[in-house]
């Protein structure tokens, strides 16, 4: 159900400042059983759990910066692949604490939107997400209780310079 006491995240504003439309949801930051995050909002918003996206900071020992990884929410990112695409030996998930300082959201409430260092990173987003069938994603609003749904279109529209690329696990 749309939440009327939207979250000011910065997130939201910066889709606000593109003028994309969206409509925000109120989710809760709870699993059943061995669901995933993506799994529960889905579940919450009935929604299906292939248009909801997850937005993941890698680091790569080699970089200067971590990375960013918006990949779809039923899918799992292949670290081999993504390491292969950085051109480094290794990828991995970012401490929460240092994906924090970077972009400004905590675990769970992450957004590719609005990061507050997003000069520095460099942000991937799984090619699967463009070929989608369908008008609409969800995609998290910038905390662990917001979720915005918005056309597949303004996504791309609305999200900062990135790269398409393939890096789901099979």
């Amino acid at each position: 159900m749309a939440d009327n006491k939207l979250e000011e995240t910065p997130a939201i504003a910066w889709l606000r400042e593109r003028g994309i439309a969206f409509e925000a949801f109120h989710v809760v930051h709870e699993m059943i059983g061995k669901e995933s995050l993506c799994e529960a909002f889905s579940r919450q918003l009935n929604a299906p759990v292939s248009h909801t996206l997850k937005t993941m900071v890698f680091d790569a020992a080699t970089l200067p910066h971590p990375v960013v990884v918006v990949m779809l929410g039923d899918k799992k990112i292949d670290n081999k692949a993504l390491a292969g695409v950085l051109g480094v030996p290794k990828a991995k998930l970012c401490e929460s604490e240092k994906a924090n300082s970077y972009t400004g959201y905590r675990f769970g409430g992450t957004s590719p939107f609005g990061m507050q260092r997003h000069a520095d990173l460099r942000m991937f987003v799984e090619k699967g997400i463009a070929d989608l069938s369908g008008e609409f994603i969800w995609v998290n609003g910038g905390s662990q209780t917001q979720v915005v749904k918005l056309k597949k279109q303004d996504f791309f529209t609305a999200l900062p310079p990135h790269t398409l690329v393939t890096v789901s696990a099979q």
